[in-house]
């Protein structure tokens, strides 16, 4: 038996525990969580004490909409989305051009990062096209 972590009150982010609500997935604490935009959710308090989620999914509409406003960002024309778009293929698509040198390597993408949108929002608009996503290799 798990011992039970009391967060009342507490802060992760732009969420503030207010109640434990119950459990799920064997057993996971569920907590009733207040954003700072004043909208109540309950979510894994494990996912949030980790970072792995830190508001009620306003933190994201905000990051995408300012990428919007800035960069013209369209999914289907900005560089951003063709990079990622590429990247998974070269890791998950067996028959990719470079498949092998990636997913046949064992070189995955996070999960995370099979949603665009959270992919655009760790990453952020690519500074210049010289930037790119490829792993650096340290000799």
């Amino acid at each position: 038996m798990s011992h039970v972590v009391n967060i009342t009150g507490q802060r992760f982010n732009r969420l503030v525990a207010l109640r434990k609500t119950g459990s799920k997935d064997g057993g996971k604490a569920v907590w009733l969580f207040k954003c700072d935009c004043g909208f109540e959710k309950d979510l894994l308090a494990r996912d949030v004490r980790n970072g792995k989620i830190q508001s009620c999914g306003c933190l994201r509409k905000e990051v995408v909409g300012a990428l919007s406003r800035r960069h013209g960002y369209s999914r289907l024309d900005c560089p951003e989305y063709a990079v990622w778009k590429r990247m998974r293929q070269r890791c998950n698509d067996v028959n990719a051009s470079d498949y092998a040198y990636y997913g046949g390597r064992g070189i995955k993408v996070c999960e995370r990062w099979n949603d665009f949108t959270l992919f655009l929002s760790d990453m952020g608009a690519r500074p210049t096209s010289e930037h790119t996503i490829e792993r650096k290799i340290i000799h």
